[in-house]
């Protein structure tokens, strides 16, 4: 009898072992739409216009320059950097309206919006903010300031006693007022200057941002 409560119980914890493994698995292999499953309590955040634009319109025969850059996602890149050299979860800030990929009507769209203090509609959504004490907040310099989409993702989170690490793309304009813009909309927050690059030499600036992560000790 008691060897027959031991074997029952022994093939018990086996299959629960083997179950709680297949668990794991299944979590690890769940797929997200807008969030890496990675959590080191880094969330890296990135709003790309590659993203954003109605790709449909792209003309394949026509310069990129004239279609807003839009064939080389810079800031998912930078992003991507980031994520290589600290690891962290990278989530992407989407809009649920789409831009168009005209570099004229790109901007005009920018400025109205910028001059509106328009919160346009995101598609994509953190789940667990509370999980993350470090934000690299990527985006690219939208008429002298961020995009009016990372306002709406700014506000839509309590960043208390959090610090977001801000990086820009550009095409000389620096980050223009993005950085007094985030701390305005994200008071509670630590704001902190950082990696700022050319958006036309996004694709080889991987050792620029691994230069500059050195500098904040993260890596």
């Amino acid at each position: 009898m008691n060897v027959k409560r031991f074997f029952v119980l022994g093939f018990t914890i086996i299959l629960s072992i083997s179950l709680l493994g297949c668990q794991r698995k299944a979590l690890a292999q769940t797929p997200s739409s807008s969030i890496d499953n990675q959590s080191n309590g880094v969330l890296i955040a990135y709003f790309s216009t590659s993203e954003v634009v109605n790709r449909s319109l792209i003309d394949p025969n026509v310069d990129a320059t004239t279609q807003a850059s839009i064939v080389i996602p810079n800031m998912q890149l930078i992003a991507s950097y980031i994520n290589e050299a600290i690891g962290g979860d990278i989530f992407s800030i989407r809009t649920v309206k789409q831009y168009p990929v005209s570099s004229n009507e790109l901007n005009a769209i920018g400025y109205a919006e910028r001059d509106a203090n328009a919160r346009p509609e995101l598609s994509t959504r953190v789940e667990n903010m509370d999980a993350y004490k470090t934000i690299f907040l990527c985006f690219p310099n939208w008429c002298g300031t961020i995009p009016m989409a990372v306002a709406t993702f700014l506000e839509q989170y309590n960043f208390f006693g959090k610090t977001i690490i801000a990086s820009t793309t550009h095409f000389g304009s620096g980050f223009g007022n993005s950085i007094r813009d985030i701390r305005n909309l994200a008071p509670d927050a630590e704001v902190i200057t950082g990696f700022s690059g050319n958006g036309r030499n996004a694709q080889n600036a991987r050792a620029d941002v691994v230069r500059w992560l050195n500098t904040l000790g993260l890596n």
